[in-house]
């Protein structure tokens, strides 16, 4: 490791392995490609694309009303020990916890 910024990003490639969907990767991978090649200058074209992203995204509000099933899912989550379960007990949880919400 070194002190500075990085020479490159490899933001791309760690959401690849979260397994991100393909389009976004796509789409990131021309953003930053535009941004590479103007320097980190802020261009029309890289605007257009923030333009065009708003678009496409609908914001979710960070105040909304959360259910009661996921409040329910929440306590659950906030009960687990996680160091006592197996894998497949903790897979099979999450299974349940994600048909209820």
């Amino acid at each position: 490791m070194m002190e500075g910024p990085a020479d490159k990003s490899y933001g791309i490639h760690v959401a690849k392995i979260a397994g991100l969907p393909l389009p976004l990767l796509e789409r990131a991978a021309t953003i930053l490609s535009a941004l590479e090649a103007e320097g980190n200058a802020v261009t029309a074209t890289t605007v257009e694309y923030k333009d065009e992203v708003k678009e496409e995204t609908e914001q979710l509000s960070l105040f909304r009303e959360v259910s009661t099933d996921e409040l329910g899912v929440v306590d659950t989550l906030k009960k687990m020990n996680l160091l006592e379960m197996t894998p497949m007990d903790a897979l099979n949880l999450l299974y349940e916890l994600q048909k209820r919400i």
